[in-house]
């Protein structure tokens, strides 16, 4: 899942301000990051699986405040060029309302995506890109959407858990490992921040 996050003539504005929050999640689980405006949607997601600690094990797919989706190579093989997300950016269509992001089909996990500000790259020397700002509300573990920790077999907690105690995630699911913002920005420096960051010196 990893790879740098590469910049193009769109970098030059700036770099979003994004929150991200896991749809009906009571409370909210949300983060809000930094990424380049030049990021495509492929990245994108990659950036979130990080920040919710996803596995990256599903499909999933884009949806836009003017309806129109973006989908993975795998997930449709013979989709045209301009509805594929390594084809395509997601800044154009920030700008004109919020995204949807589902990842697995299956449990069906939907995130908005909201632009909140374009921030200066003269504002930016302190941070690496992706950042990861804040955030609230422990990951929900795949696999387990409107599951209670008492619905958690044995064979799940060792599959799924990895021996860990269930914990209650509100209704959507069991919750996995609390967020901690130090350890997102370590992975997210892991897997994205070279080529960027060199480029705001």
């Amino acid at each position: 899942m990893g790879g740098t996050i590469m910049t193009t003539e769109a970098g030059n504005q700036g770099v979003m301000q994004i929150r991200v929050t896991l749809n009906d999640s009571q409370p909210a689980i949300w983060r809000r990051i930094l990424v380049p405006t030049s990021i495509r949607y492929d990245q994108l997601h990659a950036v979130i699986q990080v920040i919710f600690d996803w596995n990256n094990s599903h499909l999933y797919n884009f949806l836009t405040a003017g309806h129109h989706e973006y989908v993975s190579a795998d997930l449709d093989d013979d989709a045209e060029p301009n509805e594929l997300v390594d084809m395509n950016f997601p800044y154009k269509d920030l700008v004109e309302g919020p995204i949807t992001y589902t990842y697995d089909f299956g449990d069906s996990w939907e995130h908005n995506i909201e632009l909140e500000q374009i921030v200066p790259m003269a504002d930016l020397t302190a941070h690496q890109i992706p950042f990861c700002l804040s955030g609230e509300g422990a990951n929900v573990l795949e696999n387990t959407r409107g599951l209670t920790p008492k619905e958690v077999t044995a064979d799940m907690q060792a599959t799924i858990l990895n021996g860990r105690p269930a914990k209650e995630a509100g209704h959507l699911g069991i919750a996995g490992s609390d967020f901690n913002q130090t350890t997102v920005n370590d992975l997210l420096a892991e897997f994205f921040v070279d080529s960027w960051t060199e480029r705001l010196r």
